[in-house]
């Protein structure tokens, strides 16, 4: 591919280049700019790496679609934080140069042809469905290192007012996870707390939400157990 943004980008590289030595030294010698913003080793690191992406995938003019393709995922990733943890600032950095490798990309794929086009436009509709999810509750706690595993266990298996949230359960099915020790924990808390109904909820949580993470044999066979344990006095009927 014919890199039409090529230009453009370096020379916003170099600029950023310029501006990161000179903030760099700035740092090293009093931990501030000249304009008097604290800047972070954050925002440095995310400068050099942007330098690094773009010279790396740059070679005498021309950038290959592969090659274009994962400098795009790659910026993509740090400009939403799929990649972890990045400043605000940090963010828009990359994402300036997402888009311009986007669009120079989105512009070849038009001048390829139709199919090219439409192989394309489905290509953008993958990643935005892909953004989105792991942006989104119950994928970001995944990715969050602030939230223990025992807390994310809990945000998962959260009663409310609902009985459980059957979406999250759903969402993480769609994505491959295996949900077997979640559906194992319902189980053993059901059966600690004696198989009781409360508001017509086994153990607190939802008809929809226990088919969701059990399944519709299972959670039949639950309740068959739990009529059974009431029956000879192990649980009661709650309001």
């Amino acid at each position: 591919m014919n890199v039409k943004y090529l230009e453009e980008m370096r020379g916003e590289l170099n600029r950023l280049s310029k501006r990161n030595q000179h903030l760099t030294v700035e740092i090293n010698q009093n931990h501030r700019l000249v304009s008097g913003e604290a800047l972070s080793d954050q925002e440095v690191t995310a400068l050099e790496e942007l330098s690094k992406l773009l010279m790396a995938a740059t070679d005498r003019g021309t950038l290959s679609w592969q090659s274009a393709t994962e400098l795009l995922c790659d910026l993509r990733e740090k400009s939403s934080g799929l990649a972890g943890q990045v400043s605000q600032q940090a963010q828009a950095l990359f994402q300036k140069a997402a888009e311009l490798l986007r669009t120079s990309m989105e512009e070849a794929a038009r001048g390829a042809g139709p199919e090219a086009y439409a192989a394309w436009l489905a290509a953008e509709a993958r990643w935005k469905g892909f953004r989105d999810a792991w942006t989104s509750e119950p994928l970001s706690w995944l990715r969050n290192p602030l939230i223990s595993n025992s807390e994310l266990v809990e945000r998962l298996l959260a009663k409310g007012e609902a009985g459980g949230n059957p979406g999250y359960i759903r969402v993480l099915k769609e994505h491959g996870f295996n949900l077997g020790p979640l559906g194992r924990l319902i189980l053993d808390r059901v059966r600690d707390n004696d198989y009781a109904v409360r508001d017509g909820r086994l153990g607190g949580y939802s008809d929809d939400f226990l088919r969701e993470i059990l399944g519709p044999n299972e959670t039949d066979e639950l309740y068959r157990l739990a009529a059974v344990a009431r029956a000879f006095g192990f649980a009661a009927e709650k309001k």
